[in-house]
């Protein structure tokens, strides 16, 4: 998967969590705070990617995984695109 795919799905992310009223504010902001970490990796702010980038990733997904099916998929495809990168 490319980068393209990856910023997609974090501009997906971002738009979900504006739109769902059910996801509470602290939830919203480190959604939004994994989701800046990506930005900077994508734009190559970063050396190289995050181990504990990832690991926010998992445990978001386990978060979501039961009340948020959309949240859940959106962070599964963030995943699958990071693997993807051969991170």
């Amino acid at each position: 998967m490319s980068k393209e795919t990856l910023k997609s799905s974090v501009s997906e992310l971002r738009d979900q969590i504006g739109e769902d009223s059910s996801v509470g504010e602290p939830d919203k902001e480190a959604l939004e705070a994994l989701a800046k970490r990506i930005d900077s990796m994508i734009n190559g702010d970063g050396e190289h990617w995050e181990e504990a980038l990832v690991e926010g990733l998992e445990k978001q997904l386990i978060i979501y995984e039961e009340d948020h099916p959309e949240l859940m998929r959106i962070i599964q495809n963030i995943l699958s695109s990071i693997s993807g990168l051969g991170v």
